[in-house]
């Protein structure tokens, strides 16, 4: 009886989906003790191998102990590399979070900045045609009557 599906993926999944022993990819989930010498369908069992990896060490008893091993190592190495990668999401998280606040903060300046142009645009208006009527008031008065 082969590896079930749920087996399989665990196994691809603690691996990285690559080769245990080479890491490279097109890789198969294979027995370390075969089925032949009932050797079980477990994750404990189960390592991910290349096809030239598996033709390379498949069948051979001396080599079981080193699949082993190499596979265990090879999980603490994937099992770093995914802890590395979720630490660098962490951190984006962290530096990405305060944007939405900053988007708001910097929409309300602008709501603000608009405004205050409306109001200098306003004054400036009112102070130029008080200054018309001030100078039309003092044309009127220093014109003298004919």
């Amino acid at each position: 009886m082969p590896f079930s599906e749920s087996v399989k993926q665990e196994i691809k999944y603690k691996s990285g989906f690559l080769c245990a022993v080479c890491e490279q990819l097109g890789v198969d989930v294979h027995h370390i003790v075969p089925e032949e010498v009932d050797g079980p369908n477990t994750i404990e069992n189960g390592i991910l191998l290349c096809p030239t990896c598996h033709d390379l060490y498949d069948a051979n008893p001396k080599k079981r102990k080193f699949l082993r091993d190499r596979r265990d190592y090879w999980y603490s190495i994937c099992e770093q590399r995914a802890g590395s990668v979720v630490d660098v999401l962490q951190e984006i998280l962290t530096r990405v979070a305060p944007i939405p606040t900053l988007l708001t903060q910097l929409q309300l300046l602008t709501q603000s900045h608009q405004e205050l142009k409306a109001v200098v645009s306003a004054l400036t208006t009112a102070s130029y045609n008080q200054q018309q009527n001030e100078s039309t008031s003092a044309s009127v008065v220093a014109t003298p009557p004919e």
